[in-house]
């Protein structure tokens, strides 16, 4: 089971998609994934903004300009929103570093009830283990059966009739064409776009044109 994030749909836009043994589903962004995404873009834009944002105010009092206010703005924006990021990325880290003391407080009240379970008899009464492969698998399909339940709809393979790969640069794009007549065009760049083209290649096989 594959699942390739940030993927550019025709139709369907920014999605994520899920590509299993037996056929493919895609969903939109959930509100948390698409402000993570536009914080990564603005970080990205502040930081190549700062450069051009120092200048400006130099050659604003290069040039005798009165006041240099005005020209600071795009400096002031580019570092507003950098702290932002900052705020933001240093409260969930916070949380998580919480987290971990909390789980590790209760391990400390609950010692001694953790050395009981050295002793054998003890722990065969109160924790059976089940080693089994049966198990094993149970717990991977369950895991499978939850990541997809969280997609709407999935397309099954034997409901695509061919599928195209072509790449312009860095960017893959898969274009799957259907029994019925519809097209989807999925892309993405990077170590993405390679592995939404190479999910399709092993499960579609020769139906796949490069």
């Amino acid at each position: 089971m594959t699942v390739v994030e940030n993927v550019r749909s025709t139709p369907g836009g920014l999605v994520r998609v899920l590509i299993d043994r037996r056929g493919y589903a895609v969903r939109p962004l959930t509100a948390r994934e698409r402000t993570e995404l536009l914080g990564a873009w603005a970080g990205l834009v502040a930081l190549i903004g700062l450069v051009p944002g120092l200048a400006l105010p130099w050659w604003a009092d290069t040039a005798g300009a009165d006041d240099l206010v005005l020209y600071s703005i795009p400096l002031a924006l580019c570092l507003l929103v950098l702290v932002v990021i900052g705020v933001v990325a240093g409260a969930r880290e916070f949380a998580g570093t919480a987290v971990a003391w909390v789980v590790i407080t209760l391990c400390l009240l609950c010692l001694p009830l953790f050395l009981l379970l050295l002793i054998p008899g003890v722990r065969r009464a109160v924790w059976k283990r089940d080693t089994s492969e049966e198990a094993r698998r149970r717990g991977e399909w369950e895991e499978e059966r939850a990541l997809r339940a969280s997609y709407p709809a999935q397309v099954y393979y034997e409901y695509v009739a061919s599928a195209r790969i072509t790449r312009s640069g860095r960017r893959v794009t898969v274009d799957l064409h259907h029994a019925n007549g519809r097209t989807v065009r999925l892309s993405a760049r990077g170590d993405r776009g390679d592995r939404l083209a190479t999910g399709f290649q092993e499960r579609l096989g020769h139906r796949v044109h490069v």
